[in-house]
């Protein structure tokens, strides 16, 4: 055999073994093969795999964003590494030359889609979270037409209208870039809806969505195992020790959270306020196990999160406050919704009053929370729902229909803050801006939250909804 007809034959060889590896399903394991990706949320995609690995599945979590709370459970192969490296590397390069930023970018591109490539030929179910990518979702299209199940994960602010969120508005330059991201959000989401089989997310945060998706709520959230054993006993039970551990202190509220808290301890109540952030999930879980209360945000447009999810599996009652109306969290089943004191946020110092003065209130919400988790939402209950969405087995009963979305609300900001971002963005570009032609309940509704506020000067003429938007 020639050199020339070698080269052939391995290259052969090559394709033959790669289309095996995209088309064929292994006799030898029933189960799917599993990709988690890009990124962790809370923990979420740690515990996710390491429960569907002692279901049986075949599982690879690859996180591509480095962070501080270390949750641990991704996995690391060579070119997941390699794209790692690379980004790091772009990163620090923001303050260099073009040509340095030009390099990493490439490389980081070749990396991505080097790793891309590798994840098809091993997997069958790809999982997103947090509207992650490989290739600015050109690869959605590849994984339909290879026949691979593509699932489809949100989390808050990657689905929650760029001008209702706090961290979103805190971080735009003007109203014009804000515009700018409702419009590619808007544009994502419906690409991804196009693309995939099935979409999670919370009916709080569905505005953009045009499909049914499975609720949040319906599949449940992280719970650490707890041996009730090793819990340290409390030293000092005349001092109530309050926890708050934000992942974005602006976002949360904290310092609406301190100044309740000063103005408590001002009031001669004996109050120990600790305050977590930017610390590996290992400390969270400590102070979790030696605090009375978890104070977890004050502008949250949902009654749960994942730190009271881990707060329950203490016994420990959380405080969540926001301005969710009634209907809406009535949409979510009372069995899905886990005990919390979710109240307005005007009303935060009054509810933190009653569980600092009521040990047994306390130990109430506590034991129903912890009930709550025990039954519902153990280490591996979070993987065996998750497990009927990757065998396309999804209960009827899961899906939420984001139609349904009728009131206005913003999350991660104060209300009058929400109102003034609504307001500017439609003086910007009128409704179409606000990129909810398709529900004109919840568009409607959203004017009015606009115009509700003090001394409203929006006007008239750029609200008609066919208005141009020259930024969409």
């Amino acid at each position: 055999m020639s050199n020339a007809d070698f080269t052939e034959y391995r290259l052969f060889r090559m394709i033959r073994v790669m289309w095996r590896r995209v088309f064929y399903h292994r006799t030898t394991a029933s189960l799917p093969r599993v990709f988690l990706g890009l990124t962790e949320i809370s923990g979420y995609y740690a515990q996710l795999s390491r429960g569907l690995r002692e279901l049986g599945y075949e599982v690879t979590f690859v996180d591509l964003h480095q962070h501080s709370f270390e949750y641990g459970g991704d996995d690391q192969p060579f070119w997941a590494r390699i794209t790692c490296r690379c980004h790091r590397n772009l990163v620090g390069a923001q303050h260099g030359s073009k040509a340095q930023r030009l390099l990493w970018y490439a490389l980081c591109a070749i990396s991505q889609t080097a790793l891309f490539v590798s994840a098809v030929t091993r997997h069958d179910v790809f999982v997103f979270g947090f509207m992650s990518k490989f290739i600015h979702y050109r690869e959605l299209i590849l994984l339909r037409l290879l026949g691979k199940r593509i699932i489809h994960v949100f989390h808050g602010s990657d689905s929650r209208p760029a001008y209702s969120c706090g961290c979103i508005v805190g971080a735009a330059n003007d109203v014009a870039a804000c515009v700018r991201a409702a419009a590619a959000q808007k544009a994502a989401i419906r690409l991804i809806e196009n693309s995939s089989h099935v979409l999670v997310s919370h009916p709080s945060h569905c505005h953009f969505h045009e499909r049914p998706v499975v609720r949040t709520t319906a599949i449940g959230l992280p719970t650490p195992r707890v041996d009730a054993n090793t819990l340290p006993i409390q030293s000092n039970k005349n001092n109530v020790r309050l926890l708050h551990c934000p992942s974005d202190p602006s976002a949360k509220g904290s310092a609406a959270i301190r100044e309740v808290v000063e103005s408590i301890a001002a009031s001669n109540y004996a109050v120990t306020y600790v305050e977590v952030s930017g610390r590996p999930n290992a400390d969270v879980l400590n102070e979790l196990a030696t605090c009375d209360i978890v104070v977890d945000q004050i502008y949250s447009d949902a009654a749960a999160s994942g730190l009271a999810s881990e707060a329950a599996a203490f016994g420990r009652p959380t405080i969540i406050a926001g301005y969710v109306d009634e209907d809406t969290r009535s949409r979510i089943p009372r069995s899905e919704q886990i005990p919390v004191c979710y109240c307005h946020p005007s009303n935060l110092r009054s509810t933190l009053l009653r569980l600092i003065e009521s040990p047994a209130l306390r130990e109430q919400i506590g034991s129903q929370a912890k009930a709550f988790v025990l039954s519902r939402t153990d280490h591996l209950s979070l993987p065996r729902r998750f497990a009927k969405l990757i065998e396309d087995d999804v209960p009827k009963d899961w899906l939420f229909n984001p139609y349904d979305i009728k009131h206005a609300y913003c999350a991660g900001m104060s209300e009058q803050a929400g109102r003034h971002s609504v307001r500017k963005v439609i003086e910007f570009g009128g409704l179409r801006a606000l990129q909810l032609g398709d529900k004109p309940i919840l568009e409607q509704s959203f004017y009015s939250y606009a115009t509700k506020s003090d001394h409203s000067d929006l006007k008239a003429p750029h609200l008609h909804p066919h208005n141009h938007c020259p930024l969409v």
